[in-house]
């Protein structure tokens, strides 16, 4: 099973709490996951040209684009088989 995926609101809900200067441990607690959840995606899904600044928006463009890309990796061709 894969790991669950964050939704966009609880992107967005990240985004506004680490404006508030909330620690991201904290943020765990709140969503009800894992701290290294939220620190994955601060990682994964922040653009250098924002220098560090997390934009759930763009995060969740991210997130979505890496999973249609994942898909499309494992998608099996009849030629193939």
């Amino acid at each position: 099973m894969g790991k669950p995926k964050l939704t966009s609101e609880q992107r967005f809900y990240i985004e506004k709490r680490l404006g508030e200067d909330i620690s991201k441990r904290k943020i765990a607690r709140e969503l009800n996951v894992s701290p290294s959840t939220i620190s994955r995606e601060t990682n994964n899904n922040t653009l250098d040209d924002f220098k560090g600044i997390y934009c759930w928006r763009i995060a969740d463009n991210i997130a979505k684009e890496r999973c249609a890309q994942a898909k499309s990796e494992h998608t099996f061709s009849p030629s193939v088989a």
